[in-house]
């Protein structure tokens, strides 16, 4: 099971103004900069109790130095599919996974989990924070941090994760497809 931290303590609905953080001390607990820096830009959204809007904390207005750790997924009824990834998780899975549904891309255990943590993360609107493992096609599991940020889609309604993965103790060795090579 993964350890998760919420990062909302503040339940005022109000408007955080001026890089104010929604919870100072779920801030601190981040100690990579880009997922500091992109906690920051969702907290700033925050207008009348309501979640950000999607286009507030994605491209261009996520920070340029979290792209590479980017990933978007939008829930689709029961499902959730993956509609943006960055680079650098490109690189780890061997290949883009924009357009695949999670189910199709975790399993079991690792699925109800990562599922069960993004809904609870879009139904109390708060930001998560957990421990887990990447789980990639032919390499080994690797220790992750993400960051899971609710948002809307202004469009449709629809109900979206924004979120950053890194890798704590760095990556292995691995190809350029994503394969372990030591």
């Amino acid at each position: 099971m993964n350890a998760a931290t919420t990062g909302d303590d503040d339940d005022t609905g109000a408007s955080h103004r001026g890089g104010a953080f929604r919870d100072p001390a779920f801030a601190d607990a981040l100690d990579y900069e880009p997922a500091r820096a992109l906690y920051q830009v969702w907290c700033a959204a925050w207008h009348e109790g309501s979640l950000p809007g999607k286009r507030a904390v994605t491209p261009p207005h996520t920070p340029a130095r979290a792209l590479p750790n980017l990933f978007v997924h939008e829930e689709e009824g029961a499902r959730f599919r993956c509609r943006l990834t960055g680079s650098e998780l490109d690189c780890v899975f061997g290949s883009n996974r924009s357009g695949a549904y999670l189910d199709e891309m975790l399993s079991g255990e690792a699925l109800a989990s990562r599922v069960g943590l993004m809904r609870r993360s879009l139904d109390e609107q708060t930001a998560m924070l957990f421990a887990g493992h990447l789980f990639a096609p032919e390499r080994e599991h690797v220790r992750t941090m993400r960051l899971l940020l609710p948002v809307r889609d202004e469009s449709t309604g629809a109900r979206v994760i924004v979120g950053l993965a890194w890798f704590p103790s760095g990556l292995p060795a691995a190809d350029t497809s994503g394969r372990k090579t030591s």
